[in-house]
């Protein structure tokens, strides 16, 4: 696996204890300049997983990472992405659903008001 190293750290997921985080792609420029600028300890993952990518932090530093976390107002998710993803692909079937019986309604309508 092909990792980004940030701030010339280097972390032994082997040997030190550590923990994963999945972060949007939109708010990786935001994580990246709040743990450049507290010099956190991190390993980023270079494939991208859906609209995710995985951080890997020290346990040490979760604290810190929560704390930029809410400050930066942003959406972590400790487990599997797809978790993420789920309610705005259902709000999306629901929006599907509902303009179906819009149209079918009118469609009806139409039928009726012809006959």
């Amino acid at each position: 696996m092909v990792y980004f190293y940030r701030n010339a750290f280097y972390m032994d997921l082997t040997k030190q204890p550590h923990y994963k985080l999945y972060v949007r792609l939109n708010e990786t420029i935001l994580l990246d300049g709040a743990l450049f600028d507290a010099q956190i300890e991190h390993r980023k993952e270079a494939q991208t997983l859906g609209h995710h990518i995985r951080y890997y932090f020290l346990k040490k530093d979760a604290e810190k990472i929560t704390d930029i976390a809410k400050k930066l107002g942003l959406s972590l998710s400790t487990e599997t992405v797809f978790d993420l993803e789920h309610d705005a692909t259902k709000k999306t079937h629901v929006l599907y659903v509902f303009i179906a019986l819009i149209v079918a309604f009118v469609i009806a309508l139409a039928v009726s008001f012809f006959h």
